[in-house]
């Protein structure tokens, strides 16, 4: 399993840009979503979400609660450098991590049903590591529950 840090970020008097993600090379940042681009949202400000490395995430992931300010400001100092904002128009900021938030490794196994306990389990990181595998290993579970003969 992986960790992972994400940061959410909002600022104000930027004009939107008509590109929904970014891919960083660079050791803390790995990519940047322009929430904006979505269309999900009524703001004037620019949303972003942005995920670090596995490498940054795996480094820090046992720190970042009780070092919160310090990596959420050097996370955003690098989005900055990266992207020529400014702080100054900074209005919103948060960070969390999750320490096992996806597997690299993709499984054979999407699902598990047992019968005799009526009990299933799917995720996301059974298979892969992409909100797709979510919905796929759901639907492996539904199909597997369907055909069981008690239900």
């Amino acid at each position: 399993m992986v960790p992972n840090i994400t940061t959410m970020l909002s600022y104000k008097n930027y004009p939107k840009i008509p590109i929904s993600s970014i891919k960083f090379n660079d050791p803390i940042i790995a990519w940047a979503s322009n929430e904006n681009s979505k269309n999900r949202f009524k703001s004037n400000e620019t949303l972003w979400t942005l995920q670090c490395t596995d490498k940054y995430s795996n480094k820090i992931i046992n720190l970042v609660k009780k070092n919160k300010k310090k990596y959420l400001s050097e996370i955003i100092k690098r989005f900055e450098d990266l992207m020529g904002y400014k702080r100054k128009n900074l209005t919103f900021k948060n960070i969390h991590g999750w320490k096992f938030a996806y597997n690299k490794k993709i499984s054979k196994t999407k699902s598990y049903w047992n019968e005799k306990k009526k009990l299933g389990i799917c995720a996301d990181w059974l298979s892969g590591y992409k909100a797709e595998n979510s919905w796929l290993n759901a639907n492996n579970l539904f199909l597997k529950i369907k055909k069981s003969p008690q239900i």
